[in-house]
């Protein structure tokens, strides 16, 4: 058998799983897998980049915070060696992150964009850090 695309079935005949090209407006071309609840919602997502990057996502349900981007947590293995985990808030902004940097070195960053001007800190065996934007005072 060969296809482009599988979309798997529920009982009620909706669309509950797509494995295939999952490409979407503006975004590098991707393959993978799609999870949607009953809805029809977008809930798990896991693709390669035709960058070369391998991603998985998990979304939160409609109606729980910013709908413009539902994603809580993704998993990237990055096209250069680099991993990172990120999660984001009910606002879609991105509080906490644990990443491997350029020199192979793991972080824990914790962000508020609360602020005026934003902070980040980050944790690695180097020590702590606070850095802050330059954005308005």
């Amino acid at each position: 058998m060969r296809v482009r695309q599988l979309i798997v079935e529920d009982a009620k005949g909706r669309p509950r799983m797509v494995l295939g090209y999952l490409d979407a407006p503006g975004n590098v071309r991707r393959f993978g897998i799609r999870l949607d609840d009953p809805k029809g919602a977008e809930r798990f997502g896991m693709a390669y980049m035709e960058n070369g990057a391998m991603v998985m996502g998990f979304d939160a349900p409609p109606g729980t915070g910013d709908d413009r981007n539902r994603e809580r947590i993704n998993l990237v293995a990055d096209e250069k060696g680099g991993a990172h985990i990120r999660f984001l808030d009910r606002r879609t902004s991105e509080v906490s992150r644990i990443y491997l940097d350029e020199q192979n070195r793991a972080w824990l960053s914790f962000s508020d964009f609360t602020q005026k001007p934003a902070s980040i800190r980050r944790y690695g065996l180097p020590g702590e850090e606070v850095v802050r934007s330059q954005g308005p005072q």
